[in-house]
């Protein structure tokens, strides 16, 4: 059994480890940042808080997101034209679609919803984004 003061040391490393681990992908934002975020199914569902309920027939995609600023620029895997976005940053980053009510949040440890808005109501996807250090694109949003 653990005594109590190794278990605030353990808690104190947890904390002092988390924020240097997040940091890379949120603290990123105030220079160009390049994200490439891989859905973990393959629909969006109605549901995503019970396992995948209420499956709809529109397909997730890769997404290839160029950060500049506030400003971002979302490439969808077999999509055109590109989408471009508004960033708002805070604990995690919120990514609201310029020509909809579509949006994406990624928490700092990379993992990210996409909510779109279908005529049957709102569906949702979820996975995990993945920071880039080369980009195909060269110009920012």
């Amino acid at each position: 059994m653990m005594d109590n003061r190794t278990n605030n040391q353990i808690v104190f490393a947890v904390f002092l480890f988390v924020p240097i681990f997040l940091a890379p992908i949120v603290g990123a934002v105030d220079r160009e940042l390049r994200l490439s975020c891989r859905p973990q199914l393959p629909v969006f569902c109605r549901n995503i808080h019970v396992s995948c309920s209420g499956r709809t027939k529109v397909r997730t995609s890769m997404i290839e997101i160029l950060i500049s600023g506030e400003k971002a620029r979302l490439v969808f895997a077999g999509a055109e034209p590109d989408i471009f976005a508004t960033v708002w940053k805070g604990r995690d980053l919120v990514i609201r679609f310029n020509t909809s009510r579509n949006w994406m949040r990624i928490e700092p440890d990379g993992r990210f919803s996409h909510r779109i808005y279908l005529q049957k109501g709102a569906a949702m996807s979820y996975g995990m984004c993945r920071r880039k250090e080369r980009a195909e694109h060269t110009s920012a949003p």
